[in-house]
């Protein structure tokens, strides 16, 4: 993203926050949890790997779904 872009956008982001006042009240950050985390990188490059296959293929079929 160029500096035009990230100023372009930089509105809709909403004002700066320390991070510990970004987390919700109430909740309890110390007991263990699972996050899913998506990342998309710059101009959608299978950097990570490529999702391959069919994805209503069975279980054991040799070409059901996967990620190389």
């Amino acid at each position: 993203m160029t500096e035009e872009e990230y100023a372009k956008h930089k509105p809709y982001a909403g004002d700066a926050k320390p991070s510990m006042q970004r987390r919700r009240v109430g909740h309890d950050y110390t007991s263990r949890r699972m996050y899913l985390i998506t990342m998309t990188i710059e101009g959608r490059r299978p950097l990570l790997g490529r999702l391959v296959g069919e994805a209503g293929a069975a279980s054991p079929s040799p070409v059901r779904a996967a990620c190389r």
